[in-house]
């Protein structure tokens, strides 16, 4: 009986430890708007990775081999790269947070002409597949500054992003979009999309 009562607890204590970890670092985040069409359709559900971004401090991230640093911050995996959807807080103080992709990191310089990006004075705007809305917006060149991200929506005609003048800090980061779970006929992996600059 004593055995029995032991493996239940045991069998409690594990539970609520894989509970405490899956909450740590995963989230499920319901697409309302449509600012990420085609890649994201109003409906889906997404599971958000927020362990790939945890940022470390001091001791930590002299402990941890494999971190990685970007302007001062060390990441447990990694830091947002060009290209990955990403789930955020934005600073105008929506209490619900956003889901856009990243086109310029801390360093990067981004311009807009009718609609194409450029990126780092590059004479070819980016090749963006995943845009099937585009907008004609122009923006002048700017610098991309430290701790922070140029974040724009695939539905470049219907999204509020990094055009409108403000940009993500990285403490405001959720995590990356992973998959999607819902509905059964979109389920599969996220669409982030890795590329680098030219020229």
């Amino acid at each position: 009986m004593r055995k029995a009562l032991r493996e239940i607890v045991q069998i409690i204590i594990l539970a609520l430890i894989i509970f405490v970890v899956v909450q740590a670092t995963m989230q499920t985040f319901d697409i309302k708007l449509r600012s990420m069409e085609p890649s994201l359709e109003a409906g889906e559900r997404v599971v958000v990775n927020k362990a790939v971004y945890f940022h470390l401090s001091g001791a930590w991230a002299k402990l941890i081999p494999w971190a990685s640093s970007e302007d001062g911050v060390s990441y447990l995996f990694h830091p947002p790269r060009r290209g990955e959807v990403i789930i955020f807080y934005p600073p105008n103080g929506s209490s619900l947070p956003y889901v856009k992709r990243i086109i310029g990191i801390p360093g990067d310089v981004i311009e807009i002409r009718k609609g194409r990006v450029y990126l780092n004075h590059s004479p070819t705007p980016l090749n963006e597949p995943y845009v099937a809305f585009v907008s004609h917006d122009t923006i002048r060149p700017v610098t991309v500054p430290k701790g922070h991200y140029f974040v724009m929506g695939d539905n470049r005609a219907n999204s509020t992003d990094s055009r409108s003048g403000w940009m993500v800090s990285y403490d405001k980061v959720v995590g990356k979009v992973w998959f999607t779970i819902w509905p059964p006929s979109r389920w599969g992996g996220a669409p982030n999309y890795s590329w680098e600059p030219s020229g």
